[in-house]
């Protein structure tokens, strides 16, 4: 029944980015239409006007 209840929150990942993932999730009400709260939903969201532009550089190919 737990697991029903995180699945119906928000799914925004609580771990750190570089580290292995525990499966735990923010948890809070989803904003209608998103997957995450209205706080991760405005976070998750670029804008695009506002926000320094950044060249894109690729990365070399490994040999």
């Amino acid at each position: 029944m737990s697991e029903q209840k995180s699945r119906r929150g928000c799914l925004w990942p609580m771990w750190p980015h570089d580290s292995r993932p525990t499966h735990e999730y923010c948890g809070a009400k989803r904003h209608p239409e998103s997957p995450y709260c209205e706080y991760h939903r405005r976070k998750a969201i670029r804008d695009f006007e506002t926000e320094p532009r950044q060249t894109f550089i690729p990365r070399k190919n490994a040999a």
